[in-house]
């Protein structure tokens, strides 16, 4: 194998970072991690995922509402805050599926919701995780090859893959500082169930790309510890094809930040770049 890798691509396989030389450009390898057999791309020439090798996820069942008999509803002291309640999430669960924007007032309405993972947040709008003065928002989403920066070789290349770039903001508003880890998957097993996760509009789960410990997307985090009045960004990277359309769902675990509740965004398919 040549000493000299300056490009980069994903494995169909395992998702992970290929590295290789110009002048394997075109040609067949297999895959230093899982061993699989992989086509590198001609020159000049990215390819777009194939949507086909991203397993489906089951679309997510409806709960039926929980019909409370009149006479308990009527014994309770706290009857006006449950009728406020029911309403709020009609009202806004009525604006999400038609995938409308919530008015102002409604979404302030939602924040408690929201803050708890109950309702998505519709991005660029910032959310707080309940109880603190963590909040977060997307700034950014689109479909490119980004620059991937390799510890080993101390030098960037661009991808040959296209892929879904998702700009995370998170702010620190308390009086404590905050730290925080990356939620992309780097290589351990619980780094998977503390990852972030995307679904498209039918409810397909977008596999992210892995990187590993010593190759990250320039521009991003692996962790930091967030002083007062401060915010960082981080770079999260999900795989795309072009049967990707349509508006997609995040979800932000809060272990990352300490907390026991995610996050969830909706982005419209308006912001992707």
């Amino acid at each position: 194998m040549p000493a000299f890798r300056a490009k980069v691509f994903v494995c169909t396989g395992c998702k992970k970072m290929i590295s290789y030389s110009p002048d394997q450009l075109g040609t067949r390898i297999n895959c230093p991690r899982c061993g699989e057999k992989v086509s590198l791309p001609q020159a000049d020439v990215l390819p777009a995922q194939d949507a086909d090798s991203i397993p489906p996820t089951p679309p997510s069942t409806k709960t039926k509402t929980r019909r409370w008999p009149c006479c308990l509803i009527l014994g309770l002291g706290g009857c006006f805050s449950v009728l406020l309640l029911i309403i709020v999430i009609g009202v806004v669960g009525a604006f999400t599926v038609t995938q409308l924007n919530v008015p102002e007032k409604l979404q302030r309405l939602s924040d408690p919701l929201i803050s708890r993972g109950l309702l998505p947040a519709t991005a660029p709008a910032p959310a707080t995780y309940a109880g603190t003065d963590i909040s977060i928002a997307v700034t950014r989403i689109a479909k490119e090859c980004p620059l991937i920066y390799q510890a080993a070789l101390r030098q960037a290349s661009a991808t040959q893959t296209p892929v879904y770039c998702v700009t995370v903001k998170i702010s620190n508003n308390g009086g404590a500082p905050v730290q925080y880890r990356t939620w992309r998957a780097l290589e351990d097993a619980s780094d998977f169930q503390r990852a972030a996760t995307l679904l498209d509009d039918g409810g397909n789960l977008l596999g992210m790309v892995s990187f590993g410990r010593s190759t990250w997307p320039v521009g991003a985090q692996q962790q930091a510890d967030i002083s007062p009045g401060s915010s960082v960004s981080d770079i999260l990277m999900f795989q795309c094809g072009a049967k990707t359309k349509g508006d997609v769902l995040l979800t932000l675990p809060g272990e990352n930040l300490g907390r026991a509740r995610p996050l969830r965004f909706r982005i419209p398919e308006s912001m992707v770049q």
